[in-house]
């Protein structure tokens, strides 16, 4: 068995959307599919029989999904799981995480970042999209006293704002600097000008802040 390519299974249930994973991993040389299906029993079979270094798990149903996870990682402890889904709720994050997943993605992913994810997984990391980490740390940190900074906001100018919404959503210097009209280095300088007015350290704070404050 050749351990320099990582042995994948793919278990959903819309099977057009199955069939596109499927034909994007195997454009990858390192990435070989073992096993598809569409069903809790279609992942524990696959383990069984296959022996996958990584399982993408994208059942629709949160509940059928969550058990799929459980069901895998109780069994399998070498199986790195991902969860693939269009739910980007920090409850159902959560719920993955909590049943034993390595990675979440959904499903508007590009081909690159499922790549990227399945290598990370693979290599024993873990991955949860920046966007949703930021939420989730912030559930898992109630503690944290962000909350008492937040009427400071009424401090920041309009254009301050934006650029503190704009981290909310997790976007670069980059992003922003395109969304709002600015080159990349005045953007740069709001998100200083804002993090040094609300007293955070980084931008990964802002996002928790802008979270707490809207519920994303």
């Amino acid at each position: 068995m050749d351990e320099s390519v990582t042995r994948i299974g793919v278990v959903d249930d819309y099977p057009i959307f199955r069939d596109g994973v499927v034909y994007a991993l195997s454009q990858e040389s390192d990435f070989r599919v073992v096993g598809e299906g569409e069903s809790i029993a279609d992942a524990v079979r696959i383990c069984d029989e296959s022996d996958p270094h990584v399982m993408l798990i994208a059942i629709s149903i949160l509940g059928d999904r969550i058990t799929a996870v459980s069901e895998v990682c109780q069994r399998y402890a070498k199986v790195g799981v991902i969860v693939l889904t269009d739910e980007d709720t920090f409850e159902s994050v959560s719920a993955a995480l909590g049943a034993g997943a390595r990675g979440y993605l959904l499903k508007e992913c590009g081909a690159r970042e499922l790549n990227d994810t399945i290598r990370v997984i693979a290599g024993g990391g873990t991955h949860v999209p920046p966007e949703l980490a930021a939420g989730l740390l912030f559930s898992q940190e109630k503690e944290t006293s962000l909350e008492q900074k937040a009427p400071q906001s009424a401090s920041l100018s309009d254009r301050e704002k934006q650029v503190l919404d704009l981290l909310g959503l997790g976007r670069s210097n980059r992003e922003i600097a395109k969304e709002l009209g600015l080159t990349e280095k005045t953007a740069k300088w709001y998100v200083s000008i804002v993090l040094g007015k609300l007293g955070l350290e980084n931008r990964l704070q802002a996002a928790v802040m802008v979270g707490e404050r809207t519920g994303r």
